[in-house]
């Protein structure tokens, strides 16, 4: 075949319909596309900036999560962040049982944009933050028992925060705790946490979450606070919203991170306690936030190992789920404090992970510099976090063995 014929060829197969052709190169990998198809010629590398490709590439992907998550209006660089971070996924897990990492990057050249990191803002930022919230509970026992407790913290963290903890509650800054409630049955009075993300737009992958338990040296006995079961939910609701302020003008900086609105309005009308005549604000401003919005994905409802299991409750989510608002609902309490005291629910830790979706490459280079230095501390946490997909298939690791991986 000689040069004309070839560039005869390749001339007819573009003069199809662009959506005919994009229908047939989305059987190819993303990355492939990227990567090789894209330096055949520049008419292909057009193809390849068109969201009519991406779009069908996203359409497709979002068919084989089983409708579990909802088709999201996304611009053509988010489209092609997901449909890669759901590649760089699918290989991961076929092969994580070999050294290949879908965390490290090794094997398959993943890049650093598509490294899976922590989505919640540390602690140590968010008590620094005086406009807005980053996690708000639906009831606390105690002011120190403040849901804030649960964040993770900037940089690797120590020994001592990754422990399967064993506490007592006079270490009140160590964990959440709810109300207590005069009955345990799930649906009597389940708690919700919520959490923003330190962007506007994330695509979550990983949720975890740890009980907390207290340490009991007069009953010679530790005891878990733990729950039958939980139901995950992620939302996208725009910034700017009646419940996710934006304290600055529109600008890159929006969003970054989210924060939710302290409006006494939003705790005017709100869901009440079930045991209680009067509205919880708490409550109030939970349902205030999330008034009018349907969640992007809702998990089935994830059964515990028992009252007493201490550790990690890990939901690995199917590809897409794109959202800025995660609320975890505890169904129920197990355990009471003393034999004649009310039931609780208490959290130790949450884990979010995934990766920031960025209107445009290079974003976060146009950052300021108080968002450019949330995005550093909470991207250096990206180490250790995702050392449990090494570990264990189901759950995040027990402290010694964090340790010793993080010191080799």
């Amino acid at each position: 075949m000689t040069i004309t014929e070839e560039y005869d060829k390749e001339r007819t197969t573009l003069e199809l319909p662009e959506d005919a052709v994009a229908v047939v190169l989305s059987f190819l990998p993303p990355s492939d596309l990227i990567r090789s198809v894209s330096l055949i010629s520049r008419p292909f590398l057009n193809l390849m900036r068109s969201e009519q490709l991406w779009k069908e590439l996203y359409h497709q992907m979002m068919i084989n999560s089983f409708n579990e998550v909802k088709l999201l209006n996304l611009n053509l660089y988010k489209m092609q962040q997901v449909c890669l971070f759901s590649e760089y996924r699918k290989r991961h897990d076929r092969n994580e049982d070999k050294k290949d990492s879908l965390s490290s990057g090794e094997g398959y050249g993943t890049p650093s944009s598509l490294r899976p990191s922590s989505m919640l803002v540390p602690r140590d930022v968010a008590s620094k933050i005086k406009k807005g919230l980053v996690c708000h509970a639906s009831t606390t026992d105690h002011p120190e028992e403040r849901i804030e407790n649960v964040l993770p913290m900037s940089g690797i963290p120590d020994k001592s925060s990754w422990r399967v903890p064993v506490r007592s509650f006079v270490w009140a800054d160590s964990h959440w705790s709810s109300s207590p409630a005069s009955s345990g049955k799930p649906g009597f009075r389940d708690d919700t946490l919520l959490f923003t993300t330190r962007c506007p737009d994330a695509l979550i992958s990983d949720v975890a979450i740890m009980p907390f338990t207290e340490c009991r040296l007069l009953y010679g006995i530790n005891q878990t606070y733990t729950w039958p079961g939980f139901i995950l939910r992620v939302y996208r609701l725009p910034v700017g919203a009646t419940g996710l302020c934006d304290p600055q003008p529109p600008s890159d900086d929006s969003g970054f991170p989210c924060l939710i609105s302290t409006d006494s309005q939003l705790r005017e009308d709100g869901g009440t306690c079930n045991e209680m005549p009067t509205k919880n604000p708490r409550q109030a401003l939970v349902d205030g936030i999330l008034d009018g919005y349907e969640p992007v994905y809702e998990s089935p409802i994830q059964h515990s190992d028992g009252p007493r299991c201490a550790a990690w409750q890990n939901l690995v989510l199917p590809p897409g789920v794109v959202g800025n608002v995660i609320t975890i609902t505890l169904l129920g309490k197990h355990n009471r404090q003393f034999p004649t005291s009310g039931f609780y629910a208490c959290v130790d830790r949450v884990v979010v992970l995934g990766i920031p979706l960025y209107k445009y490459p290079n974003q976060h280079n146009d950052l300021s510099p108080a968002s450019k230095a949330i995005l550093h501390k909470t991207m250096r946490y990206e180490t250790a976090l995702t050392y449990y997909k090494k570990q264990c298939k189901h759950h995040v690791p027990r402290a010694d063995t964090l340790q010793m991986n993080l010191t080799s």
